[in-house]
């Protein structure tokens, strides 16, 4: 929403003043390297397994997005979680279980962008995820949480 503009607009001119030690820069070219690390979550008849063509599509659909910007979204891990008990809408992260689903497979998130894809319970949403100042910056808590449907297709 428009409320959310202001804070996202100044977080990211924070991200660009401090260019976060997960964005490294890359030689001569000025521009960020942002590592992405996917937990993709399913259950047990592997509803949820969204494909690695669909994922690298989406990243692809991020560079060009932000290319002007000076990032680039690099894809450095596919995490898979076959019949995971978080599938399920487990991931939420105002709750215990979402905290401590995170505080598990959550990989360094100082230095990636851990990005968590599940069957989120609420309506309408396709997904959240946190802003920069949220937590400390090693916090297993940042993160995107995406929606397991409605991917383009890759």
């Amino acid at each position: 929403p428009d409320s959310y503009a202001p804070a996202l607009e100044r977080a990211f001119r924070q991200f660009q003043a401090r260019r976060l030690p997960s964005a490294q820069v890359q030689a001569g070219s000025g521009t960020a390297q942002i590592n992405l690390i996917f937990h993709v979550l399913s259950n047990q008849a592997m509803e949820g397994n969204v494909s690695e063509s669909v994922l690298l599509a989406q990243v692809s659909v991020l560079n060009e997005a932000y290319r002007s910007a000076g990032l680039h979204f690099n894809v450095a891990e596919i995490r898979r979680y076959a019949d995971s008990s978080y599938f399920a809408g487990g991931c939420f992260p105002t709750t215990q279980q979402g905290i401590r689903m995170k505080g598990e497979v959550a990989v360094d998130p100082a230095r990636f962008v851990n990005i968590y894809t599940s069957k989120l319970q609420l309506p309408y949403i396709a997904g959240y995820g946190t802003l920069p100042n949220e937590f400390p910056e090693d916090d297993h808590q940042h993160g995107a949480n995406r929606r397991n449907r409605g991917w383009p297709r890759g």
